[in-house]
């Protein structure tokens, strides 16, 4: 089985949450990421996907596979 995850780093972007603005705070989704691994998935791929313009935002797909057990299928 394979997935995709686009992991998004951020430092010091406006962020809009329950109608306020807030500046310098720091966005990513590096912890999710590191449960999948943590659950057992694997990277197979990862390709950068460039910073989004004038702000300090990466973006990088990251292809995963997990491989599924017959014993636990069961």
């Amino acid at each position: 089985m394979q997935k995709a995850f686009i992991l998004v780093t951020s430092a010091g972007i406006e962020e809009v949450q329950e109608g306020a603005m807030r500046k310098g705070h720091m966005l990513n989704n590096l912890d999710k990421l590191n449960q999948l691994l943590e659950d057992g998935w694997r990277i197979v791929h990862t390709a950068p996907m460039g910073g989004t313009g004038e702000s300090d935002t990466f973006v990088s797909l990251v292809v995963l596979k997990k491989t599924v057990d017959s014993h636990q299928s069961k």
